[in-house]
């Protein structure tokens, strides 16, 4: 009887890599190249079920006791290892070209897989790579050179900020270089990729963190969520959203370290960075004017983009919360907004199309307003603070804070201090129009001004 792994008898095929041992016990050879190891534990254990073209088998005699103790299996060709799991849950499994099993002691197997690739599926987890290392006692598993790595997570999960779930309940993830996984956190390293849902990401270097640790020793079944995604250097992400069948929303983006904590409702991006939105039919969001009114005021024939652009730069950090929709943008914020029509177009900031404008300042917080019982629409509010300017189609202002409702079309200038905020307008006369106030709100779409605490106007009416 050999103890450890749990084998009780052992049979291996006449063409192992080793002559036949003596271990005392009954040894069948079957040309399956199949072996059992059962020994009596104190834990019940599911034995593993070993299958290759070839098998070798070390094993030591230990001093006072009548048993032999298993040293290492090794295997190959066509390699299969099964450790069926209690409950009707779905087996631990390896397979390969090659296996090396190094015994110490009850579930402290150390396993040595390739293959081309190599498979090893656990607790719903599934990692694949030409060299697949498992190590039980220390819960760890790890991959040399390139790899996939699948994990389920809970339906209905998404990138939130980044958007949409899908019924595909998998984090797949590859890379280039190595991985490490020590059951709660997965460290990947070399032209990463991740996609959940609708969501993709690629970096150099990510982490991703799960609820509670996957046990690669206990047999109970384990279901951790996806806790937060880190990643880092030359970061791009992408998500589409659908309803039904019809594309509806695209985001895209570029930082240089990106962060989800999805059990914490937060994010975060470190610059310089620039995300990109295109929204199709949802109004304004953070331009000019309510579509309505700009559609209005528009030749009939122009009347055809159906999705509003939306484009924001910065050099500092973004910080963002998942509920409600809000994330506040740092150093050198650059915010151009405008109609387009398709979702691969985008707006020029320093050639700006007739119906688009842009804001720029020092810290922006942007928002996102669902459409309720009293907003027919979903909206954007955006808050600008720091020598904040914005510009547009026969208009430019600056303040030391600039906000804008998109439900209502509405720009609200303050100053701070002594100063004064400004506004200025072209007119049909010629002369600009301008005009300077502690306080000044400003409807583009009707052209409308109200100064309050004046100090000074110039230009016709």
């Amino acid at each position: 009887m050999v103890r450890g792994v749990g084998f009780s008898t052992m049979a291996v095929d006449r063409g192992s890599l080793g002559p036949p041992i003596d271990t005392g016990a009954a040894t069948d050879a079957d040309t399956s190249g199949r072996a059992h190891l059962n020994a009596p534990v104190e834990k019940a254990v599911d034995p593993l079920d070993v299958k290759a073209d070839s098998i070798r088998v070390q094993m030591q005699r230990v001093a006072g006791q009548s048993e032999l103790e298993l040293i290492e299996v090794e295997t190959q060709g066509h390699v299969k290892v099964v450790q069926k799991r209690p409950g009707g849950e779905a087996p631990m499994t390896a397979e390969g070209d090659r296996l090396r099993l190094q015994n110490r002691g009850e579930l402290r197997e150390v396993v040595h897989l390739f293959g081309q690739p190599a498979h090893l599926r656990a607790g719903g987890l599934h990692v694949e790579g030409r060299e697949v290392h498992l190590d039980r006692e220390a819960n760890r598993v790890w991959v040399k050179g390139n790899g996939l790595l699948q994990l389920p997570v809970p339906p209905g999960t998404a990138l939130e900020s980044l958007g949409q779930a899908t019924n595909d309940p998998d984090l797949d993830v590859a890379w280039r270089e190595s991985m490490e996984f020590d059951g709660r956190t997965a460290k990947f390293i070399g032209k990463v990729r991740a996609e959940l849902g609708r969501s993709r990401m690629r970096c150099e270097q990510m982490d991703v963190q799960l609820s509670s640790r996957l046990s690669f020793a206990d047999p109970a079944p384990d279901e951790p969520e996806l806790s937060s995604i880190h990643c880092r250097e030359d970061v791009t992400f992408e998500n589409s959203e659908y309803e039904g069948n019809k594309l509806i929303r695209v985001q895209r983006g570029r930082v240089a370290e990106f962060t989800v904590e999805r059990m914490k409702g937060t994010s975060f991006a470190q610059g310089p960075g620039q995300m990109q939105v295109w929204q199709r039919g949802k109004g304004n969001q953070s331009g000019q004017a309510p579509r309505d009114a700009i559609q209005a005021n528009r030749p009939l024939s122009t009347v055809t983009s159906d999705w509003d652009y939306t484009r924001v730069d910065f050099k500092g950090r973004m910080t963002g919360k998942i509920e409600p929709q809000r994330s506040t943008f740092h150093d050198s914020v650059l915010i151009v907004h405008g109609p387009v029509d398709l979702p691969n177009e985008t707006i020029d900031p320093d050639h700006l199309t007739p119906l688009a404008g842009s804001m720029r300042c020092q810290k922006l917080e942007f928002s996102h307003q669902s459409k309720g019982p009293d907003n027919p629409k979903d909206f954007q509010q955006l808050v600008g603070w720091g020598n904040a300017q914005i510009e547009g189609r026969g208009f430019y202002a600056n303040a030391d804070e600039i906000s804008f409702d998109g439900s209502k079309g509405l720009y609200i200038l303050r100053a701070h201090g002594n100063q004064s905020a400004m506004i200025a307008q072209d007119t049909e006369q010629g002369p600009r129009r301008e005009a300077s106030g502690r306080r000044i709100e400003f409807i583009p779409a009707t052209k409308t001004v109200k100064v309050d605490w004046a100090s000074g106007a110039t230009g016709g009416p």
